[in-house]
């Protein structure tokens, strides 16, 4: 579909009655604006915070759907509040925004138009899915107990936009009682929905070490304090944290993905930077890691003559879903789709999410929407230059999103 085409996705659609088959329907009836929306998104991507384009189609579809709109949380956060003419519980759905500082090389006709930015992450398929969730649901207001609000969010590579936007009251006036978070996902057969309970995703922490030696002439290494054979050293000793410092059955990851210095083949340089990120699945773990690192820095220091500098970039915790609304999602799912298009998943993944701040504020439902197909080539995984997925998930992703908030409204109505 030409990305031109603005007014390609407006559809009408009569209230969609509350039979799983009925969210199916309507979601297929506007494919069309999710395909769109999607494409546009894709084409255009943008990083962190500075979700500008995005987040002006995001406010413009919103307003147009009547939805209280609020922008500016996090700097391009946007916020729509979907007011049923019922009293009831409020209910949150999440989406990402941001993309990643990739070169996009899938070769598709909608590809990345910025260099070296590229929606690598599935952030443009959760976007466009949410704003269907929000068309879908705005058509039966009437019919709803209680409110939505659709949460878009900028920043989950970097630098976390979730705790920013809390932190501006996002889960405020009115009070959500609980919040839905999802993720596309390639590991999963495309278009099955996998629910998460308990610890979904492992807690992060980017890092970045500087190393500070002193320069000099590469053929009077005596003269010099060389951070190259520091650093050596020490991308070596952090790897003994995971294999000889923590418990095997504990899981962790840590990996160094970037080494920088400034020098010459003639120069020793004054100082290297690497960066890099550790996964955990508890505060202890993350805790003894910490500790390991500036143990091993001290080392460094003592037996090269270097300085050194730890500076933490991101910090996320593990996140968590809460056990009722994970059986929730569960039996939604399983009325919405076939049996084997549903799945739970047995084990947390070591990728991060900083939807855990959410989760954290609370109670949460989870879920991903699997991408995986053989067939049509869709088997690259996250962040790589080559991801892609069949479009046909948009609609069950945003059937099954609307649903399920549809569920739980009236769930949570019936406790209070």
């Amino acid at each position: 579909m030409p990305l031109n085409e603005s007014n390609a996705y407006k559809n009408t659609m009569p209230h969609a009655p509350p039979e799983p088959s009925g969210f199916l329907g309507q979601a297929a009836s506007i494919r069309d604006q999710l395909v769109y929306h999607r494409r546009s998104f894709h084409a255009h991507p943008e990083l962190g915070l500075d979700c500008h384009r995005t987040a002006g189609v995001v406010q413009d579809h919103l307003t147009e759907l009547g939805l209280k709109v609020q922008t500016g949380l996090a700097s391009t956060g946007v916020t729509g509040l979907l007011e049923g003419i019922q009293p009831g519980p409020v209910i949150a759905l999440r989406a990402d925004m941001d993309a990643l500082p990739i070169t996009e090389q899938t070769g598709l006709s909608f590809s990345s138009q910025n260099k070296r930015v590229m929606h690598a992450c599935a952030h443009d398929g959760h976007t466009a899915i949410v704003l269907g969730t929000a068309t879908l649901l705005s058509k039966i207001r009437e019919q709803l107990p209680g409110s939505v609000k659709f949460i878009f969010q900028p920043g989950e590579e970097a630098p976390g936009g979730a705790g920013l936007m809390i932190d501006q009251g996002v889960l405020k006036n009115p009070d959500v009682q609980a919040i839905i978070g999802f993720h596309i996902y390639p590991m999963i057969a495309s278009g099955s929905i996998a629910i998460c309970s308990g610890t979904v995703t492992a807690g992060c922490c980017d890092f970045e070490i500087s190393l500070q030696g002193k320069g000099g002439h590469a053929s009077k290494p005596n003269e010099c304090i060389d951070p190259i054979q520091a650093a050596g050293q020490l991308i070596i000793a952090l790897q003994s944290i995971l294999s000889r410092r923590l418990d095997p059955f504990e899981p962790a990851v840590l990996t160094l993905s970037e080494i920088n210095s400034h020098g010459g083949y003639n120069i020793i340089p004054e100082n290297v930077s690497l960066k890099g990120t550790f996964r955990f699945l508890n505060q202890k773990t993350k805790e003894l890691i910490l500790d390991n690192i500036g143990d091993i820095l001290k080392g460094i220091e003592s037996a090269f003559g270097v300085s050194t500098v730890l500076s933490l970039k991101t910090e996320e915790p593990p996140l968590s879903v809460a056990g009722t609304l994970a059986q929730a999602a569960l039996a939604a799912a399983k009325e919405l789709l076939s049996a084997d298009q549903v799945q739970k998943i047995q084990k947390p993944s070591m990728g991060a999410e900083d939807f855990a701040r959410f989760a954290q504020e609370v109670p949460s439902a989870y879920f991903r929407l699997g991408c995986f197909d053989q067939e049509l080539g869709h088997t690259h995984g996250l962040h790589s230059p080559e991801f892609d997925f069949d479009e046909q998930i948009l609609v069950q992703g945003t059937a099954y999103a609307a649903y399920l908030i549809w569920k739980l409204l009236f769930s949570l109505q019936s406790k209070e």
